[in-house]
């Protein structure tokens, strides 16, 4: 096996292993406590994935990334998605969403899948849509009450 066929086989792996860490995670005792509930965590995980697959659709019927020039990146797209996902079960799952997806990215690039300009303009939008599905929706946790202090009420 060459080389290029086992970088090959990793990029091929990425988005299948986040796609099962998204569905599977929320379930485990440590997010299963956390607000919001499991199924609303895979369900918003799912809905990004539409998303990535919205935004392909959306440039097959405008050609919109061919007229600038670029290539819609749909492993792009659906990694974003699934790591916007993951982002939210904790602070710990940020810091690696943002390693994972540098690393596949440069990963794509050194394999001369997309460009840097491919990959920043699918992941922005499809990233910035996912992340408005996690803050705009009704799932997301109540705000605390405030603590009255010393005791006023």
């Amino acid at each position: 096996m060459t080389t290029y066929e086992l970088l090959d086989l990793i990029a091929d792996s990425v988005n299948p292993t986040l796609g099962v860490l998204a569905l599977s995670l929320p379930w485990l005792p440590t997010y299963r406590a956390r607000r919001p509930p499991p199924w609303i965590r895979v369900a918003g995980a799912v809905l990004c994935v539409a998303i990535a697959y919205a935004g392909h659709a959306l440039d097959a019927l405008t050609n919109a990334w061919p007229a600038m020039g670029l290539d819609y990146s749909g492993h792009s797209a659906v990694c974003v998605a699934l790591l916007v996902s993951l982002g939210h079960l904790g602070r710990g799952w940020v810091v690696a969403s943002v390693v994972i997806g540098v690393a596949y990215a440069a990963l794509m690039m050194y394999q001369g899948y997309h460009t840097l300009a491919d990959i920043v303009t699918t992941a922005v939008p499809v990233g910035l849509a996912c992340e408005l599905v996690w803050r705009r929706t009704p799932w997301r946790a109540p705000a605390r009450e405030p603590q009255a202090a010393s005791g006023v009420r």
